[in-house]
């Protein structure tokens, strides 16, 4: 089902949710996925850095943030300046702007949210578009690391929008901002590594832990077990 609308995403407690209709949400593809560990080096790292895990992680989601939006509104065509950016930050918008501008690149369709019906379930694809007249569906990654789960999160959206549309998606991948490629290859660029999505793999893989998901994790968003306002008795 194309989304229409009254469905929309809603932040819940930190944590993605899209409302479908009055008291009815699905989750975020990411909060599927979260029922899978990111991995025995991801938790050795938790462990070195200690209590400052998560103001670590919290300052590279908004940066992450701020260089997804910077991108959004590059595809707008609009001016894209530094004054609001770190300059790791603008060094990976830098790079991202040269391997945009050096590639024959067709943007179809960029922050479009994504409904399942079946699966109930719900996501944002950062971009879909035509290069060399095909069909690509490409998620953003501006960390250090790139995971399992980001490869079955891409997967997930190529599925959900074959069932939408009607010109299909072929290839998807993972556009790692930031990554350490010296020079032009391919699909990779200085600073820029396209890093591509076996789909038959990871949407199977996907698939195993939805079931996971629905058989221990699935209810709806904690907000609807509480009040939505508080105010003092008199």
């Amino acid at each position: 089902m194309i989304v229409n609308q009254e469905k929309k995403c809603v932040e819940i407690f930190n944590a993605h949710w899209y409302k479908v209709s009055d008291g009815v949400y699905y989750p975020s593809v990411t909060n599927v996925l979260q029922t899978i560990n990111k991995g025995y080096g991801f938790d050795e790292w938790l462990k070195s850095v200690g209590h400052n895990a998560n103001l670590i992680v919290k300052k590279a989601q908004e940066s992450g943030s701020k260089i997804h939006n910077a991108i959004e509104r590059f595809w707008k065509n609009e001016k894209i300046t530094p004054e609001f950016f770190e300059e790791e930050e603008w060094i990976k918008m830098c790079n991202f702007a040269n391997w945009a501008n050096e590639l024959n690149i067709e943007p179809i369709a960029t922050e479009t949210e994504l409904f399942d019906d079946d699966m109930k379930i719900a996501g944002t694809a950062d971009l879909v578009a035509k290069i060399d007249n095909q069909m690509f569906l490409i998620d953003y990654k501006s960390g250090n690391n790139i995971y399992t789960t980001s490869h079955m999160q891409t997967s997930c959206y190529v599925e959900m929008w074959n069932k939408t549309h009607k010109e299909k998606i072929t290839r998807a991948g993972l556009l790692h901002v930031g990554a350490n490629v010296k020079k032009k290859d391919g699909l990779n660029n200085k600073g820029i590594k396209f890093e591509e999505t076996d789909l038959i793999k990871y949407t199977r893989l996907f698939h195993n832990t939805l079931t996971i998901y629905d058989e221990m994790f699935r209810k709806q968003p904690p907000m609807l077990e509480y009040p939505m306002e508080l105010e003092r008795r008199k």
